[in-house]
């Protein structure tokens, strides 16, 4: 879908087979490699949303919020 490859472009950013610009070419063997059990890493940033259970009680849940280009992130190495 056209219209929600701005968010595989975000990812992609993140870990880094992207730069902004390029045309989106994933390498998925370069994500994760089921064999030898490695994969990319990247950043991101989670917020906390708070919701109602089904049986009343108040829980939380990790809600990804963006992705983190490397040349944003300070500390990434």
């Amino acid at each position: 879908m056209r219209k929600m490859e701005w968010k595989l472009s975000a990812f992609l950013r993140a870990i880094g087979q992207k730069k902004h610009g390029e045309a989106c070419q994933p390498n998925w063997n370069a994500v994760y490699d089921p064999n030898t059990k490695k994969g990319a890493t990247g950043r991101a940033h989670f917020k906390i949303e708070e919701y109602t259970a089904n049986d009343g009680t108040t829980k939380t849940k990790n809600v990804l919020d963006k992705y983190l280009d490397p040349e944003d992130v300070p500390w990434a190495d």
